[in-house]
Order: C-alpha cells, then sequence, then structure tokens
C-alpha cells in the first residue's frame, strides 16, 4: 500500500510540475487543487515523508483500520466413542441378553422314562432222558425169554410228570411190564410212569413173549432216542 501512494503522489507531483511549468510563476499562476508544491532536489529524486500509520498519504485524511482477520478456529474433530462390537445374536423376547463370554447352562435333559420289567418266560422243563437195556436167548428159530430194562432221570429243577417212552416190538409180540404201565398198538409200545422228582430217576422192566425173528429197538423218550 506504501509504494501504490507514493508512486501516485509522484505522478500528482510531476503534474503540479508541468502545470507550473505551463502556467509559470506569475501572480496569475493558480496551483492544483488539493495539491501542494514540492520542491524537486536536483538529483530528480522526489523525497517522500513517510505516511503515517492510518494517514492518506495523499489527502492526508484518516484511513479506517483494516479489519483484522480473525484466524480460523481450528476444528477439534472429538472421536467417537467406541461402541463394542457385539458378539451373540440377539436375545428372543423375554429373554434376557446376557453379556459376552456368558455361558448358558442347558436344561436338564428329560429323564429317559422307565419301561417296566419284562415278565419272565415260562421256564421249559428240561426233558428227561432214558437209558435202555435188554437180555435175550437166542433159540433154534429166534430169540426166546426176551426181557429189557429203561431208566428214566430227570435232569430239570422241576417235577416231570409227563414222560413217556416209546417202544418198536417187530412182529407185535405182547409186553408185559412192571415199575410202569405199558399200552400196545400193533408192534408201537408206550410206556408211561409216576412223576419223576427233579435230579430223581425211575426204572423199570419188562418182557417179551414168545419168540422174536427180530430184537426189539427203537426206543426214544418223549421223542428223543434213549441211550
Amino acid at each position: 500500500m506504501a509504494v501504490i501512494s507514493g508512486g501516485v503522489l509522484a505522478i500528482l507531483a510531476g503534474l503540479g510540475v508541468g502545470y507550473a511549468a505551463l502556467g509559470g510563476s506569475g501572480p496569475d499562476a493558480v496551483a492544483a487543487p488539493g495539491v501542494t508544491a514540492t520542491t524537486v532536489p536536483a538529483d530528480g529524486v522526489l523525497n517522500l515523508e513517510p505516511a503515517l500509520p492510518g494517514v492518506d498519504p495523499v489527502t492526508g485524511a484518516t484511513l479506517s483500520p483494516a479489519p483484522t482477520a480473525t484466524p480460523a478456529t481450528a476444528r477439534t474433530t472429538t472421536p467417537a466413542a467406541r461402541v463394542p462390537r457385539r458378539t451373540t445374536r440377539p436375545a428372543a423376547p423375554g429373554v434376557p441378553d446376557l453379556p459376552s463370554g456368558t455361558v448358558t447352562p442347558s436344561p436338564p435333559a428329560d429323564p429317559a422314562p422307565t419301561l417296566p420289567a419284562a415278565p419272565p418266560l415260562p421256564q421249559r422243563p428240561v426233558p428227561a432222558v432214558a437209558t435202555f437195556t435188554y437180555t435175550a436167548e437166542e433159540g433154534e428159530s429166534g430169540w426166546t425169554g426176551y426181557s429189557g430194562q429203561i431208566r428214566v432221570q430227570n435232569p430239570g429243577s422241576s417235577v416231570n410228570t409227563g414222560w413217556r417212552v416209546t417202544l418198536t416190538v417187530p412182529g407185535g409180540n405182547r409186553v408185559d411190564a412192571s415199575g410202569a404201565s405199558a399200552g400196545q398198538e400193533g408192534e408201537t409200545v408206550t410206556f408211561t410212569g409216576d412223576p419223576i422228582a427233579a435230579g430223581d430217576s425211575l426204572s423199570f422192566a419188562f418182557t417179551v413173549d414168545g419168540t422174536l425173528t427180530e430184537l426189539p429197538g427203537g426206543c426214544r423218550i418223549d421223542g428223543t432216542a434213549c441211550s
């Protein structure tokens, strides 16, 4: 601003000097309005007094001070509050939202229904076993004086009341028994007797009348072969 004002003053001074040269120095010479005559030094350099602060160097009027720029207020950014990241799914309605890391106990499992014990199966009776022995005398036309013995055993834990022994007599000769009952139908003879206690045994004997062309055989007890 001071340089510009000095330049303007120099221009105006030059105009005044020119005007004075044209108009002369007579009494009729009129100075330029608002301009003070300034003596130009011999070296041609115009020495200007420095303008006072707030004063126009040309008119001398008081200038209003230039508004002082208000420094911009530095914008302060407040860091946003850090929100912890939610790591759990939202709780169901009516269920409290537990903090992260909380272990929710599992509800106790329903006890397995107790089934009633199966009734024990009825124990099947152990079949009886029989041992068959016999003696015979051979005659001129076959076997005569035939007699046999059968021993029945009950290995079970209960009384055997229904044992039955069968025997085949070739020719259907008559059979008599002692210690057991004998029923005969053709060549098949069936023996039955008293009940046999658990772990006990029973023996009976029988004889065959007449002469036999073949020896009796096929002894079975309750469908199982005799020994």
